[in-house]
């Protein structure tokens, strides 16, 4: 799936047909994103069994240049509606240009359950 936002950012699903969060939509504010701001990258969908945490791993690039990397938290959450949200800050001193952003969710045992795919300019 690959869905483009109202500012041009465009995702796509990396996960496994089996992944346990289905994502369904992905949204960027700002977006476009901004150097030196805060962006914050909201994915919603729907879990299909409960999870009692994980982490997020977030690694975004400039071309092949790693930018940034960062982990956030996930808290516990029941099976069905789900949204996560994560923020992150592009270095001011970054390139302008096109970013790609890796987003990867594993539960509390470590097993993936989603990844997605951002591409962004700033």
């Amino acid at each position: 799936m690959q869905t483009t936002s109202t500012g041009g950012s465009q995702w796509n699903d990396s996960g496994s047909s089996n992944s346990n969060f289905k994502v369904t939509d992905v949204s960027l504010t700002p977006d476009p994103p901004v150097r030196g701001k805060s962006v914050t990258v909201t994915a919603d969908g729907a879990l299909t069994s409960d999870i009692s945490g994980g982490q997020v791993a977030v690694t975004v690039k400039y071309g092949i240049i790693p930018v940034l990397k960062s982990t956030s938290t996930l808290s516990a959450a029941p099976a069905g509606a789900y949204s996560s949200a994560v923020a992150f800050e592009l270095p001011d001193d970054s390139p302008a240009g096109p970013y790609a952003a890796q987003f990867s969710f594993s539960d509390q045992d470590g097993v993936e359950i989603a990844g997605f795919f951002v591409t962004f300019k700033a």
